[in-house]
């Protein structure tokens, strides 16, 4: 810590928990938005609209990384324009990747290839999106200002909820006993991420 760093940091101590700031993707490729949100580049050979990365790390990365971080908020503060379009694909990223981790206890998946087996015919079915009456991001994102805007939209994050199960899989089975799903993964099922109740 540098001294001004250092003063601030003790400064600010007693109300630190407060202060803990959330997680912002800062993605400096160009991209398009539908609904307000950014269509970022992701790696994945899983058919879909998604263009591909220059860089290693792609927004499910970040997603995933800063998943038990950020679903302990009970707010997210929306950046202006382009940033506030990165802070939406990470938003739905993160209620998508705690609905699987509620799929993962509701269907009791024991190993990995269950597991796979579960999440991938729920990332395939069909999902609310923005102007849905159950869209669970109602007040976050945008209705689509047309329906191929909204195509758009759904096209993208289906292609998305697919690649992102095929990560999150290999962590949540990783590192347990039994190949059971990993308790410090799991424990964040049940949390209520930005105050709201997931309906699966």
């Amino acid at each position: 810590l540098t001294q001004h760093q250092r003063h601030n940091h003790h400064h600010h101590h007693h109300n630190h928990k407060t202060i803990m700031p959330a997680f912002h993707p800062e993605v400096k490729e160009s991209f398009q938005k539908a609904c307000a949100t950014a269509l970022l580049p992701v790696n994945t050979s899983v058919n879909g609209p998604a263009p591909r990365p220059s860089q290693k790390n792609d927004i499910i990365d970040v997603t995933l990384r800063y998943f038990k971080a950020n679903i302990l908020f009970r707010k997210y503060p929306l950046r202006e324009g382009d940033e506030g379009a990165q802070d939406r694909t990470l938003l739905y990223l993160t209620f998508f990747t705690q609905s699987c981790l509620r799929k993962i206890e509701e269907k009791r998946c024991s190993n990995e290839k269950d597991g796979e087996k579960a999440l991938m015919s729920y990332a395939l079915e069909s999902f609310d999106g923005p102007g849905d009456a159950n869209f669970v991001l109602q007040g976050f994102i945008p209705n689509a200002e047309s329906p191929a805007e909204k195509a758009q939209w759904m096209e993208y994050f289906k292609q998305l909820r697919q690649e992102l199960v095929k990560r999150l899989v290999g962590k949540v089975f990783a590192n347990t006993e039994d190949g059971g799903p990993n308790k410090f993964w799991m424990q964040f099922a049940k949390r209520k991420f930005l105050g709201k109740e997931i309906r699966l």
